[in-house]
């Protein structure tokens, strides 16, 4: 099992706080449903609020691809940098590893 990175991909921070935002929104348009119908807030959502809902999906998948992306390339990159250390130590431990293979015949 492979160690979790040190820190967390920042772009993973992005995907909490518009994820967050989305559920904010999504909440805020229930209970317009149960306040004043002439409040500043229900008209803006009224009329802004499929297009506000509809950025932050976008926004939501385009970073949550962007953190995967990232991700996955800092794991390609740390086990190909594993296999680069472990092959360095298996060469200084057998310098020569074509006298090994003819003693082996």
């Amino acid at each position: 099992m492979t160690k979790p990175p040190d820190r967390l991909n920042f772009f993973f921070c992005l995907v909490i706080v518009a994820s967050g935002l989305f559920v904010f929104t999504i909440l805020a348009m229930i209970a317009t449903a149960f306040s004043d119908s002439q409040s500043p807030v229900v008209n803006f959502l009224n009329h802004y609020g499929g297009q506000l809902l509809l950025g932050e999906v976008v926004v939501t998948v385009l970073v949550s691809f962007l953190a995967l992306y990232v991700d996955r390339t800092q794991i390609l990159r740390n086990s190909r940098n594993k296999t680069e250390t472990s092959a360095l130590e298996d060469n200084e431990d057998n310098p020569n590893p074509e006298e090994t293979n003819e003693s082996a015949i």
